[in-house]
């Protein structure tokens, strides 16, 4: 059974619009749609107008990693990191950088994720011989106390065990878990109260680029450049499917997001398309075009208007054009 998402609205014709491709689009609990370039810009859009609100500049190198909070309760933060290893925290009601850390002398960050909580981030090293992950402060509170350090300052380190460059990093909805992914195929999923290393997922032997979790976080989807995409039971970690190789995306697949819902998952490919699944049915449903490659994609959070008129299923997706597309369901 097809589902379809018509096209509600898309940055093509803002003079706000990027200059360079799009890395990575995040709606956000506030909101916010939050889109981070090659460009080096973190826009800020009005999600359920698809209007300009603000632009940002942490660094004049490509942003390569964002996050945000999908709660509607938590802070209205983002976090991103650029090539050089500058991490910032943005705040995005008001349109401004709270926090800005550059890399430090023996830790540059790669790939960086906010806590749903938005007390802290995890970051991966831009080494490829790092055994380990860092977790750091996100307090910009004045004056800092030893109880509140500064942002930026480490918290503690996660083991991997061995040398593994992180291609993707993710917590659960609930923080519960940190996942990342490697550039060898293979998934560390953390215990973050712990510290622990619960397990490794090995399900794939070619680049982890995309990482989600079911809104419950019992469930992990992970998909590489094998176009390859796997769904872990983290409740039952010998539990593995997979989506019918026959439908997946025809190039590597850059980012997956599953809907607030549960019944659906999307994923973006560097094939110019996004395909929207059906987990019970393990089918693609519907699929969208880009123009080129779709780097990223996200659902609207529960509890976030879809703005006059909208109701139903809405997503947002964004790549190598620069531009960000709002997609609604049809049926709603």
């Amino acid at each position: 059974m097809s589902q379809q998402f018509i096209a509600q609205a898309d940055t093509s014709e803002s003079p706000h619009n990027h200059t360079d491709a799009v890395w990575s689009v995040r709606w956000s609990g506030s909101g916010a749609v939050v889109s981070a370039g090659a460009d080096g810009q973190l826009k800020i859009w009005d999600g359920p107008t698809a209007e300009y609100r603000h632009t940002l500049q942490p660094s004049p190198l490509a942003l390569v990693s964002l996050s945000t909070s999908p709660h509607p309760t938590a802070p209205a933060l983002a976090l991103t990191n650029s090539l050089d290893g500058t991490v910032a925290l943005v705040d995005l009601e008001a349109g401004l950088t709270r926090a800005r850390l550059e890399a430090q002398e023996g830790f540059s960050p790669w790939r960086t994720a906010l806590h749903p909580s938005t007390s802290h981030y995890a970051a991966s090293s831009s080494s490829p011989s790092s055994t380990y992950l860092s977790v750091h402060s996100t307090s910009t509170l004045e004056p800092q106390t030893p109880e509140d350090p500064v942002f930026g300052a480490p918290l503690g380190a996660l083991e991997m065990g061995k040398p593994a460059f992180v291609m993707s990093l993710e917590y659960s909805p609930d923080g519960r878990y940190l996942v990342a992914g490697t550039q060898t195929g293979q998934a560390y999923v953390f215990d973050v109260s712990s510290g622990s290393l619960l397990r490794v997922f090995s399900a794939h032997s070619t680049p982890l680029r995309a990482l989600s979790f079911s809104p419950d976080s019992t469930l992990l989807y992970t998909s590489s450049d094998s176009t390859l995409t796997t769904i872990h039971d983290l409740r039952h970690p010998s539990t593995i499917a997979t989506l019918p190789p026959s439908q997946a995306h025809s190039s590597w697949v850059l980012d997956l997001a599953a809907a607030p819902d549960s019944k659906l998952l999307a994923s973006a490919g560097a094939d110019r398309q996004v395909k929207i699944w059906d987990i019970a049915q393990r089918a693609v449903v519907s699929t969208l075009m880009g123009e080129g490659e779709v780097q990223g994609v996200d659902w609207r959070p529960l509890g976030v208007s879809g703005g006059a008129g909208v109701g139903g299923q809405g997503l947002v997706s964004a790549g190598e054009e620069g531009v960000v597309r709002w997609w609604k369901s049809a049926s709603g």
